[in-house]
């Protein structure tokens, strides 16, 4: 049996399946029909380093040749390529942010 992946046609549709504060294998990336090769894309090491960074614990693992997306990032690439702007960049948060940005893009139908 094969496995079907959703597909999406819209950035927003896409954000709808991701949270500002998640991490996602990048493979996701191929669920959509619409150009996302400007959304970047970070290693292990990066997305651990983050984490510890900012104080927040907890673990990662995962193949270290595996690339992620992060919510509130790709959000941000999606807004400032399809809508010129990035309505997060004036929020501190990065859920309100994430959020600021799937708005816009749902608000122009993108």
């Amino acid at each position: 049996m094969s496995e079907t992946r959703e597909r999406y046609g819209k950035p927003s549709e896409f954000l709808d399946t991701l949270d500002g504060h998640g991490i996602y294998n990048a493979t996701r990336l191929q669920e959509c029909d619409f150009d996302v090769s400007f959304v970047p894309t970070f290693s292990m090491q990066q997305t651990i380093d983050a984490i510890k960074a900012r104080g927040l614990g907890g673990n990662l693992h995962g193949d270290e040749d595996a690339r992620v997306i992060w919510g509130y990032t790709t959000s941000a690439a999606l807004a400032k390529q399809y809508l010129d702007h990035v309505p997060s960049g004036r929020l501190h948060g990065r859920g309100s942010g994430f959020r600021a940005d799937l708005a816009a893009l749902k608000e122009a139908g993108l």
